[in-house]
C-alpha cells in the first residue's frame, strides 16, 4: 500500500467519523435545548397559574378583611352594633378547588424555583393566618390587607425575575 492510498484511507475514515459524530452531537445538543424549552414552557404556565390563584385568594381575602373591618367599626364602642350589619355581596369565587389546588402544589414542587415557592407560601401563610385568627382591630385588619398586597407584589417580582420578564425601560419611539 502506497502513501497516497494511506492518505486517502485516512481522509475517508476521518470523513466517516465526522459524518457519524457531527449529527450525533447535533442531535444531543438539540435534545438538550428542547428539554430546556419544555421546562421553561412548563414553568411559565405554572407561574401564570400560581399568579391567577394568588390573585383570586387576594380578592377573597380583601373581601373578608373588609367585612371584618365593617363589623369592627359597627361594634367599636360597645357590644351593641351602632349600624345594622349589612353583608357585602360576595365577589365571584375564582379560587381553585381542592383537587386543582393539590395539582398546583404538585406542579410547583416539580417545576418552581425555591424563591417562587417561598414567596407563594409566605403569601398564602399570611392569608391563612388572618383568615383563621381574625384581626382584633380595624387597624390590624387594614394592615392585613396591606401585607397581602406587599406579599403579592413580592410573588409577582420573584416570578418576573425568574422568567426574565423584568426589562429595563425602553427609550420612547420617535415617529
Amino acid at each position: 500500500m502506497d502513501t497516497q492510498n494511506l492518505v486517502t484511507l485516512g481522509v475517508a475514515l476521518l470523513a466517516a467519523a465526522t459524518a457519524v459524530w457531527v449529527p450525533t452531537w447535533t442531535f444531543k445538543r438539540t435534545l438538550e435545548l428542547e428539554h430546556v424549552k419544555w421546562m421553561r414552557d412548563q414553568r411559565s404556565q405554572l407561574y401564570i397559574d400560581m399568579l391567577t390563584e394568588a390573585y383570586a385568594e387576594k380578592q377573597w381575602h380583601l373581601h373578608l378583611m373588609t367585612e371584618h373591618e365593617l363589623h369592627l367599626i359597627g361594634t367599636r364602642d360597645g357590644d351593641e352594633p351602632r349600624v345594622p350589619r349589612t353583608e357585602l355581596p360576595p365577589p365571584p369565587n375564582l379560587r381553585l378547588g381542592d383537587v386543582e389546588r393539590a395539582r398546583l402544589g404538585a406542579r410547583s414542587a416539580a417545576f418552581a424555583s425555591g424563591r417562587v415557592i417561598a414567596a407563594f407560601n409566605a403569601f398564602n401563610g399570611v392569608l391563612a393566618r388572618t383568615s383563621l385568627l381574625p384581626p382584633r382591630t380595624e387597624g390590624d385588619a387594614h394592615m392585613a390587607k396591606i401585607r397581602a398586597d406587599e406579599l403579592f407584589a413580592a410573588l409577582e417580582k420573584a416570578i418576573r425575575d425568574e422568567l426574565g420578564a423584568t426589562k429595563p425601560d425602553l427609550p420612547a419611539q420617535r415617529h
